[in-house]
């Protein structure tokens, strides 16, 4: 392997391993139209292209129903701005806004439990709104449902109709641990590199570069996303815990601005996972078969306020970090 390749960083080592593996994008952007179209449709020609996978007929039911659901989400967060709802709200579909006073002690105590809390109580306000989005579907009736139900994949339609809940929910968590995971390990990092507190404007700075991060991981497919994911958290991670830090993670300065990307070993251990791939494809005759990859549907469906709603979900949680965690870095 090239060693500019690690050099460049995960972008330059995720073009690097998606092209030696003939991973190639699907368009999931055109593919979430199709969902709709298929509820409208009067007779049963298909609207989706056929010999898509499961997977990525799934995604594009995932990415239509989100679309329905974020303006909702997008909506409280306008409505209670600044405000996050007590993380006991994932158990109970509850949602009950902490008080600023006992979200900011939270961080004044302990930093790591507030990024949890803040980690939880979006999940919270995300379950409450997918699930009443997926219940006025169900009072409306099966007949949409059953104008897709000849012409989806069993998997996929069983996905639509009995537990959308479940893989909506599922994604969102996803987003959130990695977005919080983030926040959390930023402080940390800087830290270590400086011997030092961070600043807000150095947090400010350095929080551009995680989105980034975020949005690159978000355009893989899913076996790649969860390797690099993996490979981020390291093998003694418990995203469980309030002890978030992600540790393979380093600080990088570029041009006189901080940023943030994996360490070297974590990028080399990319790669030669997906050479053993490679290996495994060939092995099996599938070394010339192109691998299609939908990414997120998340990141294919418009934001409020972002160009997505990845964008969106990370904006409004950098509010809150700039609301209750930089009052306690000026003390």
């Amino acid at each position: 392997m090239p060693e500019e390749v690690i050099a460049g960083g995960l972008n330059s080592v995720l073009k690097y391993v998606q092209e030696r593996q003939n991973i190639r994008p699907v368009g999931l952007r055109k593919l979430i139209p199709k969902v709709e179209e298929q509820e409208r449709a009067q007779s049963d020609v298909a609207a989706m292209p056929q010999g898509l996978s499961q997977g990525i007929e799934a995604n594009a039911i995932a990415g239509h129903l989100l679309g329905s659901t974020w303006p909702s989400i997008a909506g409280w967060t306008k409505e209670h701005p600044g405000k996050i709802v007590s993380p006991n709200g994932l158990a109970s579909d509850a949602l009950h806004e902490m008080k600023d006073n006992d979200v900011l002690m939270r961080f004044v105590t302990n930093a790591e439990s507030g990024f949890r809390d803040m980690r939880v109580g979006s999940q919270a306000i995300a379950k409450h709104f997918i699930n009443a989005e997926c219940r006025s579907r169900r009072e409306e009736g099966d007949k949409v449902l059953a104008r897709l139900e000849h012409l989806l994949k069993d998997k996929a339609y069983e996905v639509y109709k009995n537990n959308p809940e479940s893989y909506l929910l599922a994604g969102f968590i996803t987003a959130s641990d990695i977005t919080w995971g983030l926040f959390n390990t930023i402080p940390m990092l800087y830290r270590r590199r400086y011997g030092k507190e961070i600043t807000p404007e150095a947090y400010s700075e350095i929080a551009v570069s995680a989105k980034e991060l975020a949005l690159s991981m978000a355009g893989l497919n899913l076996e790649l996303m969860t390797v690099v994911r993996l490979e981020i958290e390291g093998d003694d991670y418990d995203r469980y815990s309030d002890l978030l830090e992600m540790q393979n993670l380093r600080l990088t300065e570029h041009n006189g601005h901080m940023g943030i990307n994996l360490t070297e070993s974590a990028l080399r251990n990319i790669v030669s996972r997906y050479e053993f791939k490679g290996q495994l494809r060939e092995a099996f005759g599938m070394a010339d078969q192109e691998t299609l990859k939908s990414g997120c549907p998340a990141l294919f469906v418009s934001g409020q306020e972002g160009a997505n709603v990845i964008e969106d979900y990370f904006n409004w949680s950098l509010s809150l970090v700039e609301k209750y965690y930089f009052p306690t870095l000026r003390e």
